[in-house]
């Protein structure tokens, strides 16, 4: 699958408009980048561009947010996550279910590291059981690091 989308990035990259080109190829191969497990790398693509639309914008930062995480830099997370916070609040394009859609995994994501510190196991598996009942971006991979800590 990832094979396919290396593949179909280079093959159809050139047939997008120019405009949306180089920010769509770039979080394209920070996508693969990531399911490869290349964090670092993916934080490299990304700081290529600006980009520009308020729904790229946050998607970037979403995913630059898991590659922190994947990578350990909880200290940086921490940070990145408040300054992220303040985007959310400061942008009025997008519409208030997106926004809170987008708040809430940097919430939870968040939690999840206040949560992995600490010893008690049901705070952990209540974290996982409200997970699975709330609507957030990359639900399943919270759900996933929320697993992983009770381990």
């Amino acid at each position: 699958e990832i094979n396919w989308a290396e593949d179909f990035i280079k093959k159809y990259s050139e047939k997008l408009s120019p405009e949306v080109r180089r920010e769509t190829v770039l979080f394209a191969w920070a996508e693969i980048y990531f399911h490869r497990k290349k964090y670092e790398k993916v934080l490299e693509t990304l700081s290529k561009e600006t980009f520009s639309e308020p729904g790229e914008k946050i998607s970037v930062r979403i995913l630059i947010a898991q590659a922190f995480y994947e990578l350990k830099e909880f200290e940086t997370l921490l940070n990145y996550i408040d300054t992220s916070l303040r985007f959310l609040n400061k942008n009025v394009t997008l519409s208030e279910s997106k926004l809170s859609y987008f708040k809430r995994f940097l919430g939870l994501l968040k939690k999840i590291i206040d949560t992995a510190n600490k010893q008690n196991d049901s705070e952990k598996e209540i974290l996982i059981k409200n997970l699975k009942s709330l609507q957030t971006a990359e639900k399943n991979w919270l759900i996933k690091k929320s697993e992983e800590i009770i381990c």
